[in-house]
């Protein structure tokens, strides 16, 4: 049996193949920076909401027209972004549920860990099981700070009711596509 190599290859379609690599590590490289600025400038034009309800963490609470649910972002300074008009159509025991969620993330720095897998699997953006992978991850980042949430407060069956109250409050409404979400 014959094994080919790269190296085995035409020096010309070595160089097409490596360009083609480039090309592409340069256009996933261009997606992640467009996300991440995307991400910051939609956290400067957010409102900052004044409001009786507070986080248990030191994050800053703002409304954003630009997005559809809730979304923690920010690398030291978190910023929880509420669309308009969630804090008035949300019951207050629900909303606890959900800063307690969002502070879970906060805690675990999730925003910054999920920045740096999306940098250092650029140089293998362009597979599929990159995608299953991060979509894996993601589940099990909410799955985790579902569990924190739950333990943080009246228990696992108030927190999966004050879910699904949000959810409902949310349905019907387009995901964003920013980098924290993504």
């Amino acid at each position: 049996t014959v094994t080919h190599s790269f190296f085995s290859l035409s020096p010309t379609l070595r160089h097409l193949l490596v360009l083609a690599y480039l090309l592409t590590l340069a256009y996933f490289s261009l997606r992640f920076l467009w996300g991440l600025w995307r991400t910051l400038t939609l956290t400067q034009r957010a409102l900052a909401l004044s409001t009786d309800l507070s986080l248990p963490t030191s994050a800053l609470l703002a409304i954003s027209p630009e997005i559809a649910v809730p979304a923690t972002m920010g690398l030291n300074h978190h910023t929880l972004l509420l669309p308009p008009g969630f804090v008035e159509a949300s019951r207050t025991d629900d909303l606890h549920a959900l800063f307690a969620h969002e502070s879970a993330h906060m805690r675990r720095r999730d925003f910054l860990k999920n920045l740096l897998y999306r940098f250092l699997s650029l140089p293998i953006a362009y597979h599929p099981l990159r995608a299953l992978t991060q979509n894996r991850l993601a589940e099990t980042r909410e799955m985790i700070c579902d569990s924190l949430a739950a333990r943080e407060l009246e228990g696992p069956q108030r927190y999966a009711q004050s879910l699904l109250r949000l959810a409902s409050t949310l349905s019907g409404r387009k995901t964003p596509s920013i980098l924290h979400a993504i």
